[in-house]
């Protein structure tokens, strides 16, 4: 790897670093702004903040603190909370169908990580990734979960019914 590639993967650490928090305040935008101002790695920061999943935080900052970045990263990092608002939703949409499933046999399930974190920790539950849904059940509600899962149209990997 050549040194500039070094200290653009460097400057997009730093600045995906800075904005890994739910909540902003003045002290971190004015920090924000010292170190957008200074930024040079623009092609690659919308692809790394993906891979990192600080997508929709990053642009949540940098909108939120009212300051400029070249328009196609803007674009992209604007798409890229979107979809995530999007993916949340639809995610929001079967925990709820799952949970009504649950109540209704008796079962109780905690939310963990993801969803839970996005809807109690963040001002806006997009800025939050979520790629699937996490369940704690009894031991004893397992099999019982699965068998209405399926019943209801939702994919159950048959390895899970084994362990």
């Amino acid at each position: 790897m050549d040194q500039t590639n070094n200290s653009g993967i460097d400057q997009t650490y730093r600045l995906l670093a800075l904005c890994a928090r739910a909540d902003g305040h003045p002290l971190l935008y004015e920090r924000l702004a010292r170190q957008i101002e200074a930024f040079t790695a623009w092609q690659e920061l919308p692809a790394q903040a993906e891979l990192h999943g600080m997508a929709p935080l990053l642009w949540h900052h940098i909108h939120q603190a009212g300051i400029s970045i070249p328009l196609k990263t803007e674009q992209t990092l604007k798409g890229l909370y979107l979809r995530h608002r999007i993916f949340n939703q639809a995610h929001t949409q079967a925990l709820l169908e799952i949970t009504a499933l649950f109540e209704q046999a008796g079962i109780r399930a905690l939310v963990l990580k993801g969803l839970a974190l996005a809807y109690q920790y963040y001002p806006d539950p997009a800025l939050r990734p979520v790629s699937d849904i996490d369940l704690l059940l009894k031991t004893n509600d397992i099999l019982p979960a699965l068998d209405l899962l399926a019943g209801a149209g939702f994919r159950v990997d048959d390895s899970l019914r084994a362990s």
